[in-house]
């Protein structure tokens, strides 16, 4: 049985006298619908070459201990906890001077090469790897364990509440501290600014009255790991098979302008995992029954006036589309939902009544979706996962571990480093995972063979 040793538990701060005394963010409606969902859990596994001169295990230690501080000195927020006042006002994230990130530094004694396979992997050997947020009063917004596998490599784990920041901001704070540990300086910023995010509707207050006044007060904690009998592979979808799904798409579906990497591979994987379920006779499933999917899109760029890039928070709108489970399993599931993607972000996401309505829609139907049968995106092939390299070279593979909770795929660039190749993570049951990887492959040689 793989174990598991304790080598450090560490509080890491800012350098002092670099940041300020105090600093208080209010959640807005962007960040408060997180707060139905756990942390997000990302690994980064990284090998020692083996012409590479491995550095000791204490300068590793050193190093990132060392550079994480300086990162922080531009990304303090996330040293603070979330605060949920006792009246009615909005949840908050606080930042004090000497509040801290946990850092933990651990050895394992499990195999480095099944952890990193693409191949079905249990799915709560990965729990261990991912560090526990801190709870007492109020709740920690981050918690980093680095764990060693001895002559073979190493893995930094990141538990980071949602409400915190989005992808964008996350990814952000992840590569400042790797080009801070390789080069001992980096020049990127948090930009902090709530107030430049406009709630003339008052969404912040409604979301917070309807779901989150009187439920959350910092004392329950979020959903934890637990063992299951999940299994996770990872699947690649070359670029040579996402042509020739827009071009079916594009024949198939002429009216829909939005027909992109993105939406058909969401499109593919979604219509297969439907399939695979209905597919096993031991589950009973409802073909009249709604399947929901949501994939967030970054808003930066399309508000008025627009949000900068550094800009350390949620600034996502969740765009989501429904489907009765019968329309999903037919042999053209995969087109009905591309089409019905590609009219989503054609309607809702190129304007600003557009992002209204997404946002309007996902407060109305949260309560809803949460509970149903849902599919999310955890990820992105533009936040670029396999450039993050912390001076030991770029990641070997990476894995959201929080997919094991949400049910969501992850969406990444490929690790072989084709361009236009992308991976997918599943965290499935052994049996539907299996019935999922014969019907995926099944759909991509069909158009492979022009059926």
């Amino acid at each position: 049985m793989a174990m598991i040793s304790v080598l450090e538990n560490c509080w890491v701060v800012p350098p002092p006298g670099t940041t300020v005394p105090e600093k208080s963010l209010p959640l807005t409606f962007y960040d408060l619908p997180w707060l139905q969902f756990p942390p997000v859990q990302r690994l980064f596994f990284y090998a020692f070459a083996k012409d590479q001169q491995i550095s000791t295990q204490e300068a590793i230690i050193s190093s990132l201990k060392n550079s994480l501080s300086l990162t922080l000195k531009r990304f303090y927020m996330l040293a603070g906890h979330l605060t949920f006042p006792p009246d009615s006002y909005l949840p908050a994230i606080r930042y004090v001077e000497g509040d801290s990130v946990s850092l933990i530094f651990a050895t394992s004694t499990q195999d480095f090469h099944y952890l990193t396979s693409d191949s079905p992997r249990k799915a709560f050997e990965f729990h261990h790897l991912v560090p526990e947020l801190q709870e007492t009063k109020t709740t920690s917004l981050l918690a980093i364990q680095v764990t060693f596998f001895p002559g073979w490599g190493f893995c930094v784990g990141l538990s980071i509440r949602h409400e915190s920041g989005d992808g964008n901001a996350l990814i952000r704070f992840i590569k400042s501290w790797a080009t801070t540990t390789k080069l001992t300086e980096d020049d990127s910023e948090a930009f902090y600014d709530r107030s430049i995010i406009k709630d003339s509707k008052g969404m912040g207050q409604t979301l917070w009255n309807k779901y989150g006044a009187g439920r959350f007060d910092g004392s329950a904690k979020p959903d934890q790991l637990i063992p299951t009998n999940k299994v996770r592979s990872t699947f690649v979808i070359s670029r040579a098979d996402i042509q020739r799904l827009k071009r079916h798409v594009s024949s198939n579906c002429p009216t829909v302008s939005q027909v992109s990497a993105f939406t058909v591979t969401c499109a593919v994987v979604w219509a297969s995992v439907v399939r695979a379920g209905s597919s096993i006779p031991e589950i009973t499933k409802d073909e009249s029954a709604m399947e929901h999917f949501v994939f967030p899109a970054d808003c930066r760029a399309l508000l008025d006036p627009p949000v900068p890039q550094s800009y350390f928070g949620n600034c996502v709108v969740p765009c989501f589309i429904s489907i009765k489970r019968c329309e999903l399993i037919r042999k053209d599931g995969f087109l009905v939902a591309a089409k019905l993607m590609g009219e989503a972000i054609t309607e809702r996401l190129k304007s600003k009544e557009g992002l209204s309505k997404c946002m309007e829609e996902w407060i109305s139907k949260l309560g809803d979706l949460v509970h149903g049968s849902i599919m999310g995106v955890a990820g992105s092939p533009k936040y670029r996962i396999y450039d993050m390299d912390f001076g030991w070279g770029k990641p070997k593979t990476s894995e959201i571990v929080s997919i094991d909770l949400t049910g969501a795929m992850s969406l990444n660039e490929c690790k072989d480093g084709v361009e236009g190749d992308l991976e997918v993570g599943l965290s499935l049951e052994e049996v539907k995972m299996h019935k999922f990887a014969n019907v995926f492959t099944e759909c991509l040689r069909a158009l492979e063979n022009g059926k």
